[in-house]
């Protein structure tokens, strides 16, 4: 309970008796509860979606690009809305989450198709998981980059974060998996791309044929 005061003078009020009017008040105070956290390193799992260094660029020939690669995989590549990641691979599918930039797309998906020659279709799944995303995103910013798509400031932080306590012999041998990769993936996708293109190329030309004689 407190004394009333007068908003201007900030005086006691009185009664018509003269007592001091008292009022009840209700105050929130503030409080914390003690609980248990953990720090991420102290977890395990897909890594949690990082949107900050995410690339948000439009990509020339996108749907040409994505069919290209897609035509590498040897299992089927479906897209939906994902929660957490950018994407996941199993010995059954690829699933990339639609929500992505263009940009974006591409890396995931050839981050993807890299676990699912290296990893999974090749004897590699006894590495550890820290080796498995060195080697699947390095050969992912290696193949775009070629196709002239920057994604180095999501991969370098990706990479950077999954071989920072490995020792440099340890990324060492990773390096001829990752170069390997990355030039038969580049070639597969090269080929598949130019078909794409020619096949686009090919469908507008038809369609201005048919406008043409429309006419």
């Amino acid at each position: 309970k407190v004394y009333q005061r007068d908003p201007l003078t900030n005086e006691v009020l009185l009664d018509e008796l003269g007592n001091k009017i008292l009022s009840e008040e209700k105050i929130n105070v503030p409080s914390w509860v003690l609980v248990d956290v953990y720090d991420v390193e102290q977890t395990k799992g897909d890594a949690i979606r990082d949107y900050t260094f995410m690339p948000k660029n439009a990509v020339e020939h996108f749907e040409e690009l994505k069919n290209a690669i897609i035509k590498c995989s040897a299992v089927p590549v479906r897209f939906k809305e994902l929660a957490l990641i950018n994407g996941s691979c199993s010995q059954k599918e690829i699933i990339i989450d639609n929500t992505l930039p263009e940009a974006m797309t591409l890396k995931t998906l050839v981050h993807e198709l890299a676990h699912s020659k290296l990893h999974i279709y090749e004897g590699h799944i006894e590495l550890n998981e820290e080796k498995r995303e060195v080697e699947a995103e390095s050969a992912a910013y290696i193949t775009l980059a070629h196709f002239g798509i920057d994604t180095s400031d999501y991969s370098f932080k990706y990479i950077g974060s999954w071989s920072k306590d490995k020792e440099v012999e340890q990324l060492m041998n990773s390096l001829e998996v990752i170069k390997k990769t990355s030039k038969t993936l580049i070639n597969e996708i090269k080929k598949n791309f130019e078909n794409e293109l020619q096949r686009t190329k090919a469908v507008t030309r038809t369609k201005e044929q048919k406008i043409e004689l429309a006419r």
